[in-house]
This record gives C-alpha cells, structure tokens and sequence, in this order.
C-alpha cells in the first residue's frame, strides 16, 4: 500500500491499475497480463534504484548531504518539501516518458541542488521561528500589559465578529461585549469572525458601566475611542503618552456605534478619550475599521512588533 507521501511502498502493478502511472497505448491491452506485469514490475524497480542511487551520489558528492532513514523520517529537520521532491524523483508517476527520454545523471543533479535548496530554506525557517519565539518571551517579560477591547451597545453583528477577528490576529486577551451587543453563539458574528470567536476569551456585561468598574478596579486604564468632551480631554490616537500607564495592569479600550458614539456616561468613567483625526467631509469610520487603526497602534506602542525587527 502507498503511505501518505505516494509511491514508495507500491509496486508497478498496482501502481499501473490505479492508473498512477501512465503506460503508452501499445502496452495498455497487457496491464492486467500476468507476465507483463512482473516484468514490468521489476523493470520499474531497477529503474527506480538506479534513480535513487544516482541522486543521493549527487548529494554526497555536490552537496555534502547523506541520505540515509533520518532524511526520510524526519520532516522537522529537512523539511517535507525536500522528502516529497526526492520520493517524485525517485518513484515518478510517468513511466515510459522518463524512461525513454530522460538523462538520469542530468536530472538527478539538478534535482540534488533544488533538494539542497529547500532543505536551506527550512533551516532558515526554523532559525527565524526560535527568533521571533525569543522576541516574543523578551516582548512579553518587558512589556506584560494586557488589551481588551469593550464593545459598548454595538447593532451589527457583522461588526462584532470583525472586532473580534483583530482582536484575535493583534494578540488581544479580551473582549467584553456590553448592552445590546451581539454575543456568540451568533450566526452573522461567526461568519465575520472566521472562527476567532472560539479562540479569544469573552464575556458578556449587560452594562457598560459595570464592565468598566471591573476594568478600573483591576488596575486597567481606560480609553474611550471618541471625541473628547468637556470633563475627558482627547487626543489623537498617534500621540497617545504611554506614561500613564505607570502601576497599571493593562489597557482598556471603548468603542461604539459609528452613528451614535458612546454613552456620555460611559465616556465619563473613562480615563481619557481617543480619536482618529478627519482629513475628509466624513466625521466618522466603520466600528470595525476604527477599532483596527487604534489596537494596532496599540500594540506597535507597547513593543509587540519587536519580533518583526520593527521600531515600537
């Protein structure tokens, strides 16, 4: 039988009858002739060793890489596009085509340095990824503030589930879902969430307010996402002073409907107001898009783009 990979435990005769490898029409009429077949099948064996012996002489020789088991086995070392080059190679799924006109030597040489390549490239890959998990454990012990996102008397679902996606992809830890907010299980909020709403923690507040009480009594500083009014100064968003922050245990951020803003009263239990300066006649975003521009300014604030070799 073939094993996930394709072709390397099946012989020529089932090879041929599953129509895996294509034969010339002369020789179709015999696939299922007795003689034929085990002719076939130790021709296709011979062949395919001959293959194989010149490619990893290739790789010793060129490329100073040993095939042995491990090469074949283990995936985390040399990667599974190198091991899927080398069986096609090897065990290919046109017979006569390769057979008649191919130069072994020719091929396998070039298939050596595209081998030698890839397995280049996935040490590359695994090098940058012990890079950025270092970022990120040097990222989160300077830097351990926390962001939830309080969505205050949302209409659409639509928006929620797209919040909840950037909450999602920008490494927010919660999002609080306040008054008439749609809350999961929600049709419309998991088809813009694209399943987001199973990975980030939420909960649900019938009150905007006692949300924010909680936030405020665990040490979360507030922004409300607004124009500022006469008791709550804003500020752009781009020139938010991180320095208030100083004994704080994490960020709070408030967003509402585009239409209507947020409740004077919540704004009023909020530690400061934020806003996205207008270039244009509109005065106003989608929740959602506004929601995007502020948390990923956020993060680039707190550092949590040191791992993309990014200034904070």
């Amino acid at each position: 039988m073939a094993n996930k990979y394709g072709r390397t435990k099946m012989n020529c005769s089932e090879a041929v009858c599953r129509g895996i490898i294509r034969l010339d029409s002369d020789v179709k009429g015999n696939v299922h002739d007795e003689k034929y077949q085990k002719l076939n099948e130790k021709e296709y064996t011979d062949w395919c060793e001959q293959r194989k012996s010149r490619l990893c002489y290739y790789l010793r020789e060129n490329h100073d890489i040993e095939v042995n088991d491990d090469f074949l086995k283990n995936a985390s070392l040399y990667g599974l596009s190198s091991q899927r080059m080398f069986r096609k190679f090897c065990y290919p799924k046109v017979l006569t085509e390769f057979f008649l006109r191919e130069n072994i030597d020719k091929a396998a040489v070039r298939t050596a340095a595209n081998i030698e390549s890839l397995i280049e490239s996935h040490k590359l890959k695994c090098a940058d990824m012990k890079k950025i998990t270092a970022r990120n454990s040097i990222v989160k012990e300077s830097n351990n503030l926390s962001v939830i996102l309080v969505l205050d008397n949302l209409r659409s679902a639509y928006n929620v589930g797209a919040i909840i996606r950037i909450a999602e992809t920008s490494g927010c830890d919660k999002v609080m879902c306040c008054g008439i907010t749609p809350f999961p299980p929600h049709v419309k909020l998991e088809r813009s969430a694209c399943g987001a709403e199973r990975i980030v923690p939420m909960e649900y507040f019938s009150d905007t307010s006692c949300c924010i009480d909680q936030l405020k009594n665990n040490s979360y500083y507030i922004f409300a996402l607004e124009e500022g009014i006469q008791d709550v100064p804003s500020s752009p968003y781009c020139f938010i002073d991180f320095d208030c922050l100083e004994g704080r245990k994490g960020i709070g951020l408030v967003v509402g409907a585009e239409m209507v803003g947020i409740d004077k009263k919540i704004i009023h239990s909020c530690n400061q107001c934020i806003e996205i300066p207008m270039l244009g006649l509109k005065t106003s975003l989608n929740v959602s898009t506004a929601t995007s521009i502020v948390v990923f300014e956020i993060m680039r604030k707190l550092g949590r783009f040191v791992r993309f070799n990014l200034h904070p």
